[in-house]
């Protein structure tokens, strides 16, 4: 009886049907059209087996409604007897190849004559932690290939803005860069974030290696270079001691702008790196800088002036910790003519924070008659006293008549207490601001340039020797950086929470502590500043910040506000105090178009 090897792979299979049309079978199947297979199965069984000497083929015939059909023999041909067939006596049988069997060498595959590298970001404009111009937020993007336009969009670069809001706005590739500018304008002094995917390709498919982000910032308001000429005018010039047998590096005032990481590839990779504050401060040339701010309101101009330490010393109770911070406020009457009337202090007591304010006698902010004491005043001197004239032009900008009048300040070493120098300050509990005109220490003058003060140089005497500093804008530094979590501590939780009926400014959480906090305390930023007048003095609860973001409110309150009867603002007589904003940076208040602001 002859057998059917049947096909082990249906793919085999079709294509065998395909490439030699038959089947090489013993028997042929068994007819559905006239029920005659079981006959001559059984005569091929006896007679073609005798007298086919060769083999039997079965070929398939179309397949209709009949079924298969009969087929007769065909006599093998001589190319049956070729070597490679598998012959015996009785039938040819056909066998299957092994599925696995080694069939020939593939196809061969072009392979590119290149090899595409991935993609790098060259340049971008503004650099990383720089700033860009105008209110569009428009920055550059540069590669060191071309891009495919189409796959640069909000679907691969993302532009966020303070608070992670996304800034959309529109994308124009030209080779191998890209620009992108905002649909609307950016608050100034924000910080940029933006974040390039690797979904950003070139041509031929080539990506980054890993996504890239850089951030910068916005210019700050239009306009302000009366305000930067009045700070220069009216800067104080501050006495600083040096802690004894401490390093003079720390007691120095410094500017976070200048701790560029040595081993840093660019400044921008190390720049502002507060958490290496003390020990670059110990590497770098000390060039004091200090910033300065300003809020307009329709009756005084307040200048804000910033002054930072790499490290403040712990010492007589008070703890000490990396990246500290003073501030002095001089309060400056716009009515009748411009002119200095008071000097406000701030810096820290331990683990508490201290506030001191003095007045000139040309003031016109008390009631008549009233007690300093009884209105949060430390103390009313003479205008001359508290504000002597200078001989240096510094802020003047060749106007006439101009003489700058410059507050004499004092810083005390290593805790860096505050105050007005001459103070008696206190004698006990801390020693807060106590002077002292035997201890080692230098005098910093405002320049327009800063000159570098060695650290041996401090002297005891009356008349120390003097280096100047220079000024910095605090809305483009301080400010700018607000959300930068390799400055404060994280999470970022604190948000002005503005006294009621005050402009609220910008929503979202900011830093409140510096990095490299104490065991029990930190530096702050000047808008996280806490509200405490001196131990003797009335005390008013006002949340925190509102000294720095809006401090004609806070001196109101400081003062007695309704309840002290204070003077009603008076243009024409150049008295009293006005909390109504013209101007101020920091909460986003820009009234100075208005009338009542006007000279």
């Amino acid at each position: 009886m002859h057998r059917c090897n049947a096909p082990r792979s249906g793919l085999l299979a079709a294509l065998f049907v395909l490439s030699l049309g038959a089947w090489a079978c013993s028997d042929p199947p068994v007819s559905a059209g006239n029920g005659s297979g079981g006959q001559d199965a059984g005569s091929d069984a006896g007679g073609d087996a005798a007298s086919d000497a060769t083999a039997d083929v079965f070929r398939f015939q179309d397949v209709g409604t009949g079924g298969f059909e009969d087929v007769p023999d065909v006599p093998d041909t001589a190319a049956d007897a070729s070597p490679d067939d598998v012959t015996d006596a009785k039938t040819d049988t056909f066998e299957w190849p092994d599925e696995d069997a080694d069939i020939g060498p593939p196809p061969d595959v072009a392979k590119p004559d290149v090899t595409y590298k991935a993609l790098q970001v060259v340049a971008t404009t503004p650099a990383n932690d720089g700033q860009t111009t105008g209110t569009l937020a428009k920055f550059t993007v540069q590669f060191d290939q071309p891009l495919e336009p189409i796959t640069v969009g909000t679907f691969t670069v993302q532009v966020l803005g303070a608070g992670s809001g996304t800034l959309n706005g529109t994308f124009n590739v030209s080779g191998d860069t890209f620009t992108f500018e905002a649909d609307a304008k950016v608050l100034p002094a924000t910080r940029v974030d933006v974040e390039i995917s690797t979904l950003v390709t070139g041509p031929q498919g080539q990506t980054l290696e890993q996504p890239y982000s850089f951030h910068f910032q916005t210019p700050g308001h239009a306009d302000t270079a009366p305000y930067a000429a009045m700070a220069a005018r009216y800067a104080p010039i501050i006495d600083v001691a040096l802690a004894e047998g401490g390093d003079a590096a720390w007691d120095i005032p410094r500017w976070p702008g200048d701790f560029v990481d040595p081993a840093a590839a660019s400044g921008a990779a190390g720049y502002w790196a507060l958490n290496d504050a003390p020990a670059l401060a110990q590497a770098q040339k000390a060039l004091p800088r200090v910033g300065w701010g300003v809020v307009e309101t329709q009756s005084h101009v307040f200048l804000h002036y910033l002054v930072y330490w790499p490290k403040r010393v712990a010492e007589a109770g008070n703890p000490g910790f990396v990246n500290d911070t003073a501030l002095f406020t001089v309060v400056v009457a716009r009515w009748p003519s411009e002119h200095p009337v008071a000097l406000r202090t701030w810096s820290k007591r331990k683990d508490d924070e201290r506030m001191w304010l003095w007045l000139t006698d040309d003031a016109a902010l008390l009631p008549s008659g009233a007690k300093p004491s009884q209105h949060g005043v430390r103390g009313v001197l003479a205008a001359k006293q508290l504000f002597p004239t200078t001989e240096d032009v510094f802020g003047c900008d060749s106007a006439s008549n101009c003489k700058p009048r410059r507050a004499p300040v004092w810083v005390r070493g290593g805790v860096h207490q505050a105050c007005l120098r001459g103070d008696a300050g206190e004698t006990s509990g801390g020693k807060h601001c106590f002077w002292d005109a035997n201890v080692a220490r230098v005098r910093l003058v405002p320049g327009a340039t800063a000159e570098e003060v060695p650290f041996s140089s401090a002297v005891k005497g009356a008349e120390p020797k003097s280096y100047g500093y220079t000024l910095e804008p605090l809305e483009t530094t301080f400010w700018s950086r607000r959300v930068a979590t390799d400055l404060f501590e994280g999470p970022l939780s604190f948000s002005y929470s503005a006294p009621a009926g005050r402009p609220k400014g910008v929503a979202g959480n900011v830093g409140s502590k510096f990095v490299g906090g104490g065991a029990s305390d930190f530096g702050r930023p000047p808008w996280a500043i806490r509200w405490k007048p001196a131990s003797n003095e009335t005390y008013y609860d006002l949340p925190r910040g509102t000294v720095f973001l809006d401090p004609a409110y806070a001196l109101w309150k400081r003062m007695g506000a309704e309840a002290a009867k204070l003077p009603a603002f008076d243009k024409a007589k150049g008295v009293g105090l006005s909390v109504a904003l013209c101007f101020d940076p920091f909460l986003y208040v820009d009234e100075r178009g208005a009338s009542a602001c006007q000279p």
